[in-house]
């Protein structure tokens, strides 16, 4: 019997520079984006407004995110990723806090799960993201799905 895949849910938030908002994973050397597990009877986009909102206390609406589906991630779980555009300074990285904690193993301290947030090129995400993530990021960036261009004259969106 196929065990069923969990789902995590997340956005990708691009500035006008086409860079790509992320999180930097504490204890770890790499950033991700705000992401998180899908709850039991949750919807993709409540979970994934509810995750950036934890863990980057960014507060983003229904309405300015593009649903860009669900990808595999790994083989443990999808990703149901979404995206929306921010202007760079209209995100004071300095003023956002992860309230999303969890213990650390040794220390048994409470940590939040992001320690930092930076504004990633997107030529530079191979090297800065996890290999999951760079790889689908990767995907998406050479179809044009995160092009900012493609959407401007599309949607109603402001950046």
């Amino acid at each position: 019997m196929d065990k069923k895949l969990k789902t995590s849910c997340g956005i990708i938030i691009v500035n006008e520079l086409n860079e790509i908002f992320m999180g930097h994973s504490t204890g770890n050397s790499f950033y991700d984006l705000p992401k998180g597990l899908l709850e039991d009877n949750e919807l993709p986009i409540d979970c994934a407004i509810r995750e950036c909102e934890e863990e980057t206390s960014l507060v983003l609406n229904h309405e300015s995110l593009i649903d860009l589906g669900s990808f595999k991630y790994n083989k443990e779980k999808d990703l149901h990723l979404f995206l929306t555009f921010k202007n760079k300074d209209s995100i004071s990285l300095d003023a956002l806090v992860c309230k999303s904690m969890f213990e650390h193993y040794l220390s048994k301290k409470l940590l939040p799960e992001v320690d930092g947030f930076k504004w990633i090129p997107i030529s530079s995400i191979e090297s800065k993201c996890a290999k999951s993530m760079a790889k689908l990021l990767t995907i998406l960036i050479n179809d044009n799905s995160l092009n900012i261009n493609e959407y401007k004259n599309k949607s109603t969106l402001k950046i």
